[in-house]
């Protein structure tokens, strides 16, 4: 009977949790930790890209503790991208707003292939002003001209102050969790299986 269960739980994973079975693209902000005054590079990722040719987002940030000092795709693997498939790129644009950096976007002009995979796409430049965390918050994205069929992993900011950042406390990434609820509800369900037996009276 325990076979079956879990058998079933397995079947049922791959419906519930298509992404488990076929990884959708992911755009990430990356993260860092510096010290105040500092001037550093956060850039913006995909993976799991499939001839991608255009891409759009805004980024929001803690004004208080950071300020963009530039941006650029210049170099990056998007740029390669369109140079290897023949194109060149239409011009990385977008806008600064305190604490926004909006319509970030850029597409490829000429190209017969676009990036495929994984690769930077944009690389921001801040400078830290203050000690604090900053998240970096990604939204209003758009991949190829679509805003779904693909996930958004935010990064941060650690500016070290009077007691430094810390590392320690990892977050498990959702996969994991995923997967260890999965066998823990299987467990739990043997357990009830288990105990549910009805045994034949001996005498």
């Amino acid at each position: 009977m325990f076979r079956q269960l879990a058998r079933t739980v397995a079947f049922a994973a791959v419906f519930v949790f298509p992404s488990l079975g076929h990884a959708a693209p992911i755009l990430s902000a990356g993260s860092a930790t510096v010290n105040a005054g500092d001037a550093f590079t956060i850039p913006i990722s995909v993976s799991g890209a499939t001839n991608l040719m255009a891409y759009q987002f805004d980024l929001s940030y803690d004004s208080s503790l950071l300020t963009v000092l530039g941006f650029t795709d210049v170099g990056s693997a998007f740029d390669t991208a369109a140079t290897t498939g023949g194109g060149a790129l239409t011009g990385i644009t977008g806008f600064l707003f305190s604490g926004l950096l909006s319509g970030v976007a850029d597409s490829m002009s000429g190209a017969f292939t676009g990036l495929s995979g994984s690769g930077i796409l944009a690389s921001i430049e801040f400078r830290a002003l203050a000690p604090g965390i900053s998240a970096l918050t990604l939204s209003n994205v758009f991949l190829d001209f679509s805003n779904s069929g693909f996930s958004v992993t935010d990064g941060s900011v650690c500016v070290n102050g009077v007691t430094p950042c810390s590392t320690d406390s990892a977050v498990p990434e959702p996969s994991t969790l995923v997967l260890l609820g999965l066998g823990l509800g299987a467990l739990g369900l043997r357990r009830r299986f288990t105990k549910g037996v009805i045994r034949p009276a001996v005498g």
